[in-house]
C-alpha cells in the first residue's frame, strides 16, 4: 500500500470535499500536508505508524493520542493561543482508525498554521510573546480538569532513570566513547539528585518546546507538536526553549513568562538541569535510528565539553 492511499483511506473519515496530499516526512508518525482545494482550507495529517521502536509506547496508541488530542482542544477553546486545532470525524471522533500491513494505524487530523519558523535571532516582542504562550499553557494545564481516561506518559525521576539505562546502549555500540559516557553520567547523577531533593508536583507540559516546534506570524508564537506532551516539571518546557534563544535574550522570556507564573528562587540551576534531561532524551530518541549515528558521534562530544 502506498503512503497516498493510506492518506486518502484517512482522509475518507473527515468532511474534505477534494483533498490534494503532499508527504512531509516519516519519523514518529507519517505526516502529511493536506490541501482541501474545494474549501480552500489546509490540514496535517497524521498516520500515527512509528519509524522506530523508539518511539512506540502509550502515548501513541489510541487511547494516548486521544488524550493529546483532547488536551489541545482544551487549549484552543479555552485559551487564546492560536493552535493546530483537532479536526474531529464525520461521527464526531478525534481518532480515526485504518488497516495497513501490520495491522490497524490510528490517524489524527489537525488544523494547519501558515506561518513562518521560529527564527534563531527573535525581535524582542517575539521572545516576550514566547514567554506568555508557555506561561498560558502552564496556567491552563494548572485548572484543567483532566479526564478520567486521559492517559499521557509521566516525566518523574523513574522516567529518566530508564533514559540514562538506555542511552548506555550508545557506549556499547561505540557511538558514545567511554570517556564521554564517564562525563556524562557524573552530569547526570548531579541533576537526578538535585531533582530528587526538590521534589516538584508534576502538571501537564508540552516536553518537546525546542525552536523546531514553534512557528512565528508577526510577533505571535505557535508552540506545534503536542506529541510528547505529559505528565513533567513545568521547568522542563523552559528547559528545552530557552538554549534555542540567544543568551542575550533569555531574559525577556523569563521576565514575560513570570509576569503570569512564579519560578522557584533556584530556577537557573532547575532549568539548566532540565536543558541536560531534553538533550539525552533527544539521543536516546536518535540513538534508534543508524541514520543518525554519524551525527551522534560528531555531536555528542561537543555536548560534553560544551555542556556537560
Amino acid at each position: 500500500m502506498s503512503q497516498e492511499y493510506l492518506a486518502l483511506r484517512a482522509l475518507s473519515a473527515f468532511a474534505i470535499g477534494s483533498p490534494e496530499v503532499i508527504f512531509i516526512r516519516h519519523n514518529e508518525n507519517l505526516a502529511f500536508h493536506v490541501v482541501d482545494t474545494q474549501a480552500s482550507h489546509a490540514y496535517l495529517l497524521r498516520l500515527h505508524s512509528p519509524l522506530t521502536a523508539a518511539f512506540e509506547g502509550e502515548r501513541l496508541r489510541p487511547q494516548g493520542i486521544v488524550s493529546e488530542l483532547c488536551w489541545l482542544e482544551a487549549l484552543a477553546d479555552e485559551t487564546s493561543l492560536v493552535l493546530q486545532r483537532p479536526v474531529r470525524t464525520k461521527t464526531g471522533d478525534l481518532l480515526t482508525m485504518i488497516a495497513g500491513e501490520r495491522g490497524n494505524i490510528p490517524c489524527s487530523l489537525l488544523h494547519w498554521i501558515d506561518a513562518d519558523p521560529f527564527p534563531a535571532i527573535p525581535p524582542i516582542d517575539q521572545v516576550r510573546r514566547l514567554g506568555i504562550v508557555i506561561a498560558t499553557l502552564h496556567s491552563h494545564a494548572r485548572t484543567w480538569s483532566v479526564p478520567e481516561s486521559f492517559a499521557r506518559p509521566v516525566y518523574d525521576l523513574a522516567f529518566y532513570h530508564q533514559q540514562i539505562s538506555t542511552l548506555i546502549r550508545g557506549v556499547h555500540d561505540g557511538i558514545i566513547r567511554k570517556g564521554d559516557w564517564a562525563l556524562i553520567q557524573e552530569t547526570l547523577e548531579l541533576v537526578l539528585t538535585t531533582l530528587a531533593e526538590l521534589q516538584e508536583s508534576l502538571m501537564l507540559i508540552h516536553a518537546d518546546l525546542w525552536r523546531g516546534n514553534l512557528l512565528a506570524s508577526n510577533i505571535d508564537v505557535h508552540p506545534i507538536d503536542f506529541s510528547l506532551c505529559g505528565f513533567g516539571s513545568p521547568l522542563f518546557d523552559l528547559g528545552t526553549c530557552l538554549p534555542g534563544i540567544p543568551a542575550d535574550l533569555r531574559p525577556f522570556l523569563l521576565d514575560a513568562y513570570q509576569q503570569q507564573a512564579m519560578l522557584p528562587p533556584t530556577y537557573p540551576r532547575l532549568i539548566d538541569a532540565y536543558f541536560l534531561l531534553s538533550r539525552m532524551g533527544a539521543y536516546v530518541y536518535l540513538l534508534a535510528n543508524s541514520a543518525e549515528h554519524e551525527w551522534l558521534k560528531e555531536r555528542i562530544p561537543r555536548f560534553v565539553v560544551q555542556e556537560c
